[in-house]
């Protein structure tokens, strides 16, 4: 199962503070059931290839519809094939790893 790291930044807007375009963008993997993972830096997304594409598409608009007159949005998708991904399991072995 791929995994999407969504990291989208508006710009031009009176705040420093991004946290409501975080709840804004969120808002579309809640309404979709896209299991997601919010960190500091960015969102992780979890699911089917067209699933998680269509919900990075739905973030970045969710923070136009905001409000922002322009938003930054960088995506990286990790997609293995030879074995089935989760990031949970992944973090897991990690902290096996580096623990």
């Amino acid at each position: 199962m791929p995994v999407c790291e969504v990291a989208i930044v508006p710009v031009g807007t009176d705040e420093t503070s991004y946290a409501d375009a975080v709840e804004r963008a969120c808002q579309p993997c809640r309404e979709r059931g896209v299991r997601h993972t919010v960190t500091p830096m960015a969102t992780i997304l979890e699911g089917p290839l067209p699933e998680i594409m269509a919900c990075a598409q739905a973030m970045h608009e969710a923070v136009l519809r905001g409000g922002c007159q322009r938003v930054v949005t960088h995506i990286a998708i990790d997609h293995r094939t030879d074995r089935p991904e989760d990031g949970a399991e992944d973090l897991r072995r990690l902290g096996q790893v580096h623990g």
